[in-house]
């Protein structure tokens, strides 16, 4: 039997599988994917750094958008503070 004849062997049966085949199968099947994400959900080595990385680089690129009004603000932040300094 040639490898194409076994795939449509194979998709053949699936045309003539009961109602009862069917959910067997697809109850196998969730089964399968619920274990991989309980396994995946319980694994989380490494979680931390990712998690801080991806926050470094949001926060490198806020700055690098927000340059410009960054400077104004902590320019003006000193210089008020500088002149209620010199007032007191």
């Amino acid at each position: 039997m040639s490898a194409g004849t076994k795939d449509f062997r194979m998709v053949e049966d699936y045309f003539f599988m009961t109602g009862g085949e069917i959910m067997d199968g697809l109850k196998r099947m969730m089964s399968r994917v619920k274990e991989g994400l309980v396994v995946f959900h319980q694994d989380n080595k490494g979680l931390g750094t990712v998690e801080i990385l991806l926050i470094t680089i949001v926060l490198v690129g806020l700055v690098v958008l927000f340059k410009a009004q960054i400077v104004g603000l902590v320019t003006s932040l000193a210089e008020s503070m500088a002149e209620e300094a010199r007032s007191v």
